[in-house]
Formats: C-alpha cells, structure tokens, sequence
C-alpha cells in the first residue's frame, strides 16, 4: 500500500502540467514510520532548476540540524555558508547580452546555420531509422574513458553512437548548460533557473577540450541563447540568431525537433532511487525533445541514456555501443 501511494504522489507532482495562473510547484509530506516522512516536492522550472532544488535540500537540512540542536548552516567540508548571491544580479547580466561579441560572429562560431541544417536532416534521418522501444541504456566503465572529462567523454561517446546510427559525419546537439558562472560571477548558491541550451555541431572526431572550450566561450562571454530568445528587447537586438533557434527551440504542446544532451553529474544512491520512481511514471508525450541524451556517473561507471519519441532499434544501438567497448575501438580514443 505504502508503495502505491508514493507511485501515485509521483504521478500527481511530477508529470502533471503546472497551470499558468497556480504555483509553479507541487509539494507533500508523508509519514512513512513513526519518525520518519518522505517529503516529494514537484517544481516546474519556471520556479527555478534542479541545481537549485539540491540548494533548497541542503538548507532545509542544515536548519532542521539546527532547530535540534545538531548543527551550524556550513558546507558538508564544515565552512561556514557563504552568503547567497543574488539571483537579479544574474538576471541583469543576462538583460545585457553576449559581450565582445556581435551577432554575426555569433552565428558563425556556433555554426547556426549548418546546426540548423543538420538538426532537420537528424530528425529526419532518426525517424527513419526508429521503432523498437523508446529507451535504451548503456553503461561505460569510467576507466574506459582513459581519464578524460566525464563530461566530454560523454558528449564524445553520444555523438560516435549517433554518428553510426544515423550515417551523419557531424551531429548538432542542444547542450543543456547550468550556466551558474557568467563573465566571472559565481552563482553556485543561488536559487533560481540558470538552465540554458548551447546549440553544437559536434564533429565525430573532436577532442575533449574543444568541447569544453566551446561551454567555456559561454561562460566568458555571458552567452545565454534561451535569454537572446525569451527577453522581447535582446530577441529584436539579435533577431536573426532568434529566427534560426526559434523554430527548433520555442516549439509549444509537442517535443523539440532537437536531440536534447544533458549531463547530470555524478548521482548518489539516493538520487538514483528518486531518478528510478520518476521514469517508472514517465509517459512519452512528456518528453522534452524528440531525441534525449542523458548522461550521468553512478559509481565507477558513466551511464548513457537515450530517449526517443520515434524509437530507438535496440539491436542496432547495442552493436555500435559493444563495438565502442570492444578491443577494435576504445572511447577516449
């Protein structure tokens, strides 16, 4: 019994769409034992992101450490919490736009143009190769990577993978950025939504740190493409990089024709377990994009998640992911 109502608590605070005039978050309490409670708590991003949500746990934490008496507000290396930044600070940086940068060389070091090319021809290509189940899920030793960036690793393996699959030498990918770190600002302990997509073409052969670099030029920059998209004054300043993203990126009611990479970090047992219960409630017409990358480090291992709203031919992709770990190829290669 106690299983099937935190299966339906799920269900009702996590896929149910969040209604424009109500709160952008869902939250319950329930009792579990005698002393313990399972707090679930839904939030839409509109309210803030996942990062931030892991800011609000750990404050919560520390109070309630507090109120009993068994703790001071300071970080798990036992400093002192630093003071939060301000999230208008960051909106305000965002309102001023990419800097040293201008528009054209914008489109032109991020290949918009050839990214939007290749996106409509991935989409096509991914739905003619579809069918099967919609997930398929591999997992790569982390001492396969050869010590290379999770990350970049990562990104590397998903695009040799794709690559194969579809027969297309370079893939654009919507890389979803955490982007906390702008023009030398840091906003690691500030609730809020940061969440951006940096659209990339990704040659097969790329070297790790090319990719990072690309994040990095974001960052260095204050690039925030879905800020150039959503703000009216910054979507008329750059208004030909908006019409080439805002058919693939502003797409209402259904999932963007994009293949979506989105890198979580290293997870823990107990965000593994919250992970499991939410995609054993997931439906399809849920997703986000039409083609979703997920990638995480459990353990030792990084773990590769694909998502299709077209299918995926398990087979096909199983032999191009053993390929990759066989003695013929290695991934940091």
């Amino acid at each position: 019994m106690r299983e099937r109502v935190v299966k339906r608590m799920y269900e009702v605070l996590l896929l149910q769409p969040h209604e424009a005039e109500g709160l952008p978050w869902r939250l319950v309490c329930l009792r579990i034992a005698r002393d313990r409670h399972l707090v679930i708590w839904g939030f839409d991003h509109t309210a803030f992101d996942g990062m931030s949500a892991e800011i609000i746990r750990h404050r919560l934490e520390s109070g309630a450490a507090i109120v009993a008496g068994a703790g001071e507000s300071r970080h798990s290396n036992g400093r002192e919490e630093p003071h939060p930044q301000k999230y208008s600070d960051y909106v305000d940086l965002l309102r001023q736009g990419p800097q040293d940068l201008t528009e054209n060389e914008l489109i032109r070091f991020f290949a918009l143009r050839k990214w939007t090319k290749l996106s409509r021809e991935l989409m096509d290509r991914l739905t003619e190769s579809g069918g099967g189940a919609g997930r398929f899920e591999f997992i790569v030793p982390l001492a396969a990577t050869g010590g290379t960036n999770a990350l970049a690793a990562s990104i590397r393996l998903a695009v040799r993978m794709l690559s194969e699959y579809t027969g297309m030498a370079d893939i654009p990918l919507a890389i979803v950025s955490y982007g906390r770190s702008y023009r030398g600002r840091d906003f690691f302990n500030c609730v809020g939504e940061f969440l951006d997509l940096v659209p990339l073409v990704m040659k097969r052969g790329r070297s790790p740190g090319e990719t990072l670099s690309l994040l990095e030029k974001c960052r260095e920059h204050g690039i925030n493409f879905m800020s150039l998209l959503l703000d009216s004054e910054l979507a008329r300043k750059y208004g030909r990089l908006a019409s080439l993203l805002a058919p693939f990126y502003q797409v209402a009611d259904e999932p963007k024709p994009l293949v979506l990479f989105n890198f979580q970090g290293a997870v823990s047992e107990e965000e593994l377990k919250a992970f499991a219960a939410a995609e054993a409630t997931d439906a399809p017409d849920n997703a986000l994009a039409r083609f979703a990358v997920t990638a995480r480090v459990e353990g030792s291992n990084l773990a590769i998640i694909m998502e299709s709203v077209d299918g995926i031919r398990e087979e096909r992709m199983r032999e191009i992911a053993d390929r990759l770990l066989s003695g013929d190829e290695t991934v940091d290669e």
